[in-house]
């Protein structure tokens, strides 16, 4: 068996989820991949798994190996990979990249606008100089190949700017 996959796009990522709906138990095995996802262009992806917080470097045409156990899901987001960094959203909703209103990458700072507070996440290629939340200096954490900066504690309009040694 295989797992039933649903795609979606948003902005400029896309979205699968994996899902085991087989009724006799069975594990299930399967591949995603950015080339399932109509309309996605990019030649490398970022790739975030939301409930295990895995995350892939892939090309285009590259596949990720899926095992769903029964009654398991899994839901991947592909983000087009950034010059150094790029922003996955905020980690703490299903669809992270749809938390992101807009952002736009210099050679050595990215600025992120969220339309709220939440857990924020990028992946990059090294560790920020800096890393500003509306104007003030905040500590990210990295972990799983991905850093993090939380600001769960901001409603409306949330300003990130990250800045990378030069």
């Amino acid at each position: 068996p295989v797992p039933l996959k649903l795609w979606s796009v948003v902005g400029d990522a896309g979205v699968v989820a994996a899902a085991n709906i087989w009724a006799d138990e069975s594990t299930v095995h399967g591949t995603v991949s950015p080339q399932e996802i109509p309309g996605l262009s990019g030649d490398a992806f970022v790739v975030y798994e939301h409930f295990s917080g895995a995350v892939w470097k892939l090309g285009h045409d590259e596949e990720i190996p899926v095992t769903l156990a029964p009654n398991v899901s899994a839901l991947y987001t592909f983000l087009p990979a950034g010059d150094g960094v790029t922003p996955i959203g905020l980690v703490n909703k299903y669809i992270s990249a749809a938390a992101m209103a807009d952002w736009l990458a210099t050679e050595d700072r990215t600025i992120v606008v969220l339309l709220d507070g939440g857990r924020f996440a990028w992946a990059a290629d090294s560790p920020p100089s800096e890393v500003r939340v509306n104007g003030e200096i905040a500590q990210p954490e990295h972990g799983a190949g991905i850093y993090t900066v939380d600001c769960s504690d901001l409603r409306g309009t949330v300003w990130i700017e990250i800045t990378t040694p030069s």
